[in-house]
């Protein structure tokens, strides 16, 4: 049973990501699609509201994504009352996410960070997924010096599980939090120019715009190393 709802939701996303946005919905809404665990259930419902969302149906499209809350809400609530910190803190995550994705920062950071405080003190096995959703939260709220840095974490967190798939998630979500970085700087240089040109307000300078040691040509870490082989300089 396990393995039919995790062949349903790859073949979900699949129609999603071809633009059938009703056979999405159909294929998440099978049958088949009544187990999983608490990660893929969560993917099921919020690809279930994209759907929605990007078809027009703005209404199912809430409806979908409070409803996904609501179940994570009570999940936490009976944790929290069994002193189920592992638990509580799965359901903190899975309710941060949805809210991320609904562009909900100030109601999806604490929660996110109560979970990751939880798993550095007592799961390492999951900081890597807590390190990488306050990384892209912290990314979207323009502080990328903190995003990088989790992101970082998140990394070497997964690197030690041998966690593939999960890795590429996380470089996904550098590339988003770098995509958001730019944008900001090309931001200000656009109203610098409108600045220039017509007057008005002097566009504030982004600030905090860390960029990953590798990236920067000026910290050493980008820097490659001697080639033992050949005596190859950098």
């Amino acid at each position: 049973m396990w393995q039919g709802f995790t062949i349903a939701l790859r073949e979900g996303i699949a129609l999603y990501n071809d633009g059938d946005y009703n056979g999405a919905i159909r294929r998440l809404s099978s049958a088949d699609m009544k187990s999983g665990n608490p990660r893929e259930r969560l993917s099921a419902a919020k690809y279930t509201a994209f759907s929605y969302c990007v078809s027009g149906r703005q209404a199912l499209c809430r409806e979908t994504f409070d409803a996904a809350v609501d179940r994570y809400r009570q999940a936490q609530q009976v944790h929290e009352r069994c002193a189920d910190d592992w638990n509580a803190a799965i359901a903190s995550a899975n309710i941060a996410e949805i809210l991320l994705d609904q562009g909900r920062l100030d109601d999806a950071e604490p929660l996110a960070a109560e979970a990751l405080r939880v798993w550095r003190a007592t799961t390492p096995s999951d900081i890597g997924f807590g390190a990488a959703l306050m990384g892209r939260i912290c990314a979207r709220r323009g502080r990328f010096d903190e995003a990088f840095a989790l992101l970082e974490e998140a990394k070497l967190a997964y690197a030690a599980m041998d966690e593939s798939v999960e890795l590429v998630a996380v470089e996904l979500a550098v590339a988003e939090a770098l995509y958001a970085a730019v944008a900001e700087v090309l931001a200000y240089v656009f109203q610098l120019r409108a600045f220039n040109q017509g007057g008005g307000k002097y566009p504030d300078r982004p600030t905090k715009l860390a960029v990953p040691p590798e990236l920067d040509p000026h910290n050493p870490a980008s820097q490659k190393k001697p080639d033992s082989n050949n005596g190859a300089t950098p």
